[in-house]
């Protein structure tokens, strides 16, 4: 295993076991590991509830196309309050049947929506779509079949026959591979050759990584640079070990949460306050404590 590989273990042991060191920090959020994702905790809810396994692919995909910027806790749980009281919501041809004023109305009510115009808009052309293309790669996913993550990638990408996008707030690259990701784990979807999604890279992921010493010295200069930050990633994850083998915690869109989270609040405070502060295990390779 390399030395990139064992640095990718030890956040996703720390992440998806609870066990970062949180004590010298304050604001956190409520989720502080994978467990507490209100995304994990709410599909596990549902499951309980003996709810469909469509259906939560549908909550994920509704959700997760508006989950931007924003409170995801008041989303997510809001988002399960409205399929207990409107359950048609969740379903693609239960949602065509209500119009877009019940729709908007619904949303606002459990606090689903920030925006009131476009959000029940994109809702209700995702559900047209995957009711009227059930032979696409999204539509098919969330029926079940096995689906390649390369070739969801490129549906939600692609325009309708008139121009018009079909899977509107979902198409972005990032809401995209995030998108996947929530289908792969906690919604268990059947997604091939998932490790093919790379990381995301923003502000935290491209702090930890530099901290953690994986950028060359030949690359200080661009160690911003999302494809060669993705590329240091992927090559990690190609050796990376862990204590209970998982599939999905082995591959970047496993890492992706757990390396956000540790640059969001373990560089970002450190940065933040001018000393390092240990949140991890892989705090221990990090050029701050050298």
């Amino acid at each position: 295993m390399s030395e990139f590989g064992k640095i990718a273990g030890l956040i996703v042991e720390d992440f998806y076991q609870s066990r970062f060191d949180l004590s010298a920090r304050k604001n956190l959020p409520a989720a502080t590991s994978w467990d507490t994702l209100p995304q994990v905790e709410c599909v596990k809810y549902l499951r309980e509830a003996d709810t469909s396994n469509q259906t939560i692919l549908l909550y994920l995909t509704l959700l997760g196309a508006i989950d931007r910027a924003r409170d995801s806790e008041r989303l997510w749980w809001g988002g399960l309050e409205l399929y207990e009281s409107h359950p048609q919501v969740f379903d693609p041809l239960g949602l065509l049947a209500i119009s877009v004023d019940e729709l908007t109305e619904y949303l606002g009510e459990f606090n689903v929506t920030q925006n009131t115009e476009r959000d029940p808009q994109a809702w209700l052309e995702i559900a047209r779509t995957i009711a009227l293309e059930s032979n696409c790669p999204v539509s098919r996913v969330i029926y079940g079949k096995t689906v390649d993550a390369k070739h969801l990638m490129k549906d939600l990408g692609t325009r309708g026959e008139s121009g018009h996008n079909r899977f509107p707030l979902l198409s972005g690259q990032k809401t995209s591979m995030n998108w996947i990701r929530l289908l792969a784990r906690p919604g268990n979807a059947n997604i091939a050759h998932l490790n093919s999604l790379p990381i995301s890279v923003d502000a935290h992921v491209s702090r930890a990584t530099h901290n953690l010493g994986m950028v060359k010295p030949d690359k200080l200069d661009g160690s911003n640079d999302s494809n060669y930050i993705q590329s240091v990633w992927r090559s990690a994850v190609a050796t990376i070990q862990i204590e209970q083998p998982d599939d999905f915690q082995s591959s970047c869109a496993g890492l992706n949460p757990a390396l956000a989270f540790f640059g969001r609040f373990g560089c970002g405070h450190c940065d933040k306050i001018g000393k390092p502060v240990r949140i991890g295990l892989a705090c221990n390779h990090c050029k701050l404590f050298l």
